[in-house]
């Protein structure tokens, strides 16, 4: 799965990056979020050798209280997650998802820096996906008790996977991410690995139910995306 993986991730940022969504929203709810949790914006050591720039330079000048890196790593970073997020999420879910994800970063940032992988970008997506997976979990719950929802699911089972396997793996993230909103895609993505619905209900905290449900939503859309390619 994980080259499958890598594909759809690689096209969901590379899309979100043509399309990034405004920042000022996402940067008011840092800031506000930021002074409750006591960081403090404050001049830096005008001897300081920390350069603009990198990643790594914007997280070690954030640590010293400088809100210009502040301001970067929002504007580098920020439009391009939160337009990921709003293609499965309402606004207000999807900017809490970025925000959550930033908050993650600046509150290991140490860690971030002292790491080997030192991709922020990279973090901040992985963590914004769990953010967004658990949204569109709770979503998912609030819809209703799960054996209703699964008793509105037509009888019969769905070929898709089958007639997925059947394309290359970057043909087949085009289609997730065409089709599919991001639980979708996780569980669509499980399933194909070879995972039964209770692993995949595990990974995803649902019940089986609800795994049922997703990927019958998912299956429909997927199976009409196939439909419409050229024969």
């Amino acid at each position: 799965m994980s080259t499958l993986d890598d594909h759809l991730w690689a096209l969901a940022l590379q899309r979100a990056a043509a399309e990034p969504a405004p920042t000022n929203a996402l940067r008011d709810l840092l800031w506000r979020s930021l002074h409750l949790s006591g960081w403090r914006p404050r001049a830096l050591d005008p001897d300081c050798p920390l350069t603009m720039g990198t990643d790594r330079s914007l997280l070690e000048r954030f640590i010293h209280g400088d809100t210009d890196a502040f301001e970067f790593l929002v504007e580098r970073h920020g439009g391009i997650l939160v337009g990921f997020a709003l293609r499965s999420l309402p606004s207000e879910y999807a900017y809490d998802a970025v925000q959550v994800a930033f908050l993650a970063l600046f509150s290991k940032a140490h860690a971030v820096i002292a790491g080997t992988d030192r991709n922020v970008r990279g973090f901040l997506f992985r963590m914004t996906r769990l953010e967004m997976r658990k949204h569109l979990g709770q979503l998912l719950r609030d819809a209703g008790p799960v054996d209703a929802l699964e008793a509105k699911l037509p009888s019969g089972g769905s070929d898709v996977l089958e007639r997925l396997h059947a394309r290359e793996p970057l043909a087949i993230a085009a289609l997730l991410l065409e089709a599919c909103n991001s639980l979708q895609q996780e569980a669509m993505l499980m399933r194909l690995d070879g995972r039964s619905v209770a692993e995949v209900a595990a990974a995803l905290e649902l019940e089986p139910g609800h795994v049922r449900v997703i990927e019958h939503h998912a299956g429909t859309k997927l199976a009409a995306a196939l439909d419409r390619e050229p024969r």
